[in-house]
């Protein structure tokens, strides 16, 4: 099940384009933001974020989930 604490992680991601930014904005730290994006991911059985370099890229199949 996904819950609204990821929800909020995914949109807050995606408007600060950072997961450190969006870490800040949410008052978390950025391993927290990471682990919660990753479960979330587990949950729901497909990639959400692709990583590339330390970076997080929207997968398509995110844009549909928000």
């Amino acid at each position: 099940m996904i819950s609204l604490w990821h929800m909020t992680v995914v949109r807050e991601k995606m408007k600060n384009g950072a997961v450190s930014a969006a870490a800040h904005q949410l008052g978390r730290t950025q391993p927290a933001m990471s682990t919660r994006v990753k479960e979330l991911e587990k949950r729901i059985y497909f990639q959400i974020f692709k990583r590339k370099k330390g970076q997080f890229m929207p997968m398509p199949e995110t844009f549909f989930l928000l």
